[in-house]
């Protein structure tokens, strides 16, 4: 009984067609020009096909880091519930920079504050932030 090496989705190993290291990709196979009818594993170098007996596949998705679609895991990283100071919202916030305030100047050269009469970047944010009078409803 031989003893063939068995290649996991995403693995990392030594191909044994071209000698370089790689990493195993699922590649699908289209019949005409859009029908999906299968899949199959090859090496990311050469792209030798894998041979399905040595795919171990396995339906637990823990092994999947890289496709989690869990939301609480997205939201504790882009921070959906992230607490606001000032009594602000995320959004009030993103709306007083001082690019979309009524006394902001820009010209090719500077950007110019003309309420405090200095130079600003853009992204500023003041706390005598004043909408223009054409964005007010």
């Amino acid at each position: 009984m031989s003893k063939q090496p068995i290649y996991h989705p995403n693995q990392d190993f030594v191909c044994p067609q071209c000698g370089l290291r790689s990493v195993v990709r699922a590649e699908e196979i289209v019949a005409g020009l859009f029908e999906v009818v299968g899949k199959r594993y090859v090496c990311s170098s050469c792209g030798w096909q894998i041979p399905d007996e040595q795919i171990a596949l396995s339906s637990d998705k823990s092994s999947d880091r890289f496709h989690s679609t869990d939301d609480e895991t997205l939201n504790a990283l882009f921070g959906e519930n992230l607490p606001v100071a000032n009594g602000l919202t995320l959004e009030d916030e993103a709306t007083r920079f001082c690019k979309n305030c009524k006394h902001y100047l820009q010209s090719p050269f500077l950007s110019r504050c003309l309420l405090h009469n200095r130079e600003v970047e853009p992204l500023e944010v003041c706390e005598q932030f004043s909408l223009p009078s054409y964005e007010k409803s």
